[in-house]
């Protein structure tokens, strides 16, 4: 893998649920079930799934394994896996580390997708003009622009932070559940704004913002979404010593 010749993927943890671990020792395990959204599935060489706490390393191309992959929501190859009884290597602990590792690269996705639609948004409403006048120079559509940016500035400093703490080594509990919060909520608005700064256009399939936006929605989906993350937030910040000081 760090050679690039080979690709590991994971199975984010909400769609990991209904997985069955039989035969578990100390070191590994059988699993069986049936699960969707596990990006690359079909071309990759391992798959990480979380169980419970720990993580579950296979090979999908082991007997029992099947994989059947289809488009996204964001048109990427995610795979739908069929297991039946197939080895996996026991990874203890290791489903913690992973969600906390894939929020915060979500939320740096969301930073990259909604800035980049943002700047799509920006160009269309400076180059196309009503009434003699660019779009930009109107108060409403400036200040949906305006919301649109708060927006990518609350998702890249929220994931900075998670990331900073998460590397070196801190408590992140917080921060990672605030960035993932920025990211599926406030990334939605940016990207729904930004479709709409572009008007027509932004329903014509052969003009790229939709992508962005697309982008935007499975990220939303797999945080597992705002009010789940924000409900689990609160339960973090009451067990905090000093929860003011928190994000």
């Amino acid at each position: 893998m760090v050679a690039g010749e080979a690709m590991l993927t994971c199975a984010p943890e909400q769609v990991a649920a209904p997985l069955r671990v039989a035969a578990a020792g100390p070191a590994a395990g059988r699993v069986s079930g049936r699960i969707a959204g596990v990006p690359y599935a079909h071309v990759a060489e391992r798959i990480l799934l979380p169980i419970g706490a720990d993580g579950w390393l296979l090979d999908p191309s082991s007997p029992g394994a099947t994989v059947r992959s289809g488009p996204s929501t964001s048109g990427e190859l995610h795979g739908e896996l069929e297991l039946d009884d197939v080895p996996a290597l026991r990874l203890p602990g290791a489903a913690t580390d992973l969600r906390a590792h894939l929020l915060v690269l979500l939320a740096a996705l969301a930073a990259g997708v909604t800035a980049a639609a943002l700047q799509m948004a920006a160009e269309h409403t400076s180059t196309r003009a009503q009434f003699g006048r660019p779009l930009s120079t109107f108060q409403g559509v400036a200040l949906k622009a305006a919301d649109a940016y708060v927006d990518t500035v609350g998702i890249s400093s929220t994931a900075m932070q998670a990331a900073w703490r998460l590397d070196q080594g801190l408590d992140a509990t917080a921060e990672i559940l605030t960035a993932a919060w920025w990211a599926a909520e406030a990334g939605q608005h940016c990207v729904h704004l930004t479709q709409h700064l572009h008007g027509g256009l932004g329903a014509d399939i052969s003009y790229p913002v939709h992508r962005y936006f697309l982008w935007g929605k499975q990220i939303e989906l797999l945080t597992g979404g705002a009010s789940a993350l924000l409900s689990e937030l609160g339960d973090a910040l009451v067990h905090l010593e000093n929860p003011g000081d928190a994000c």
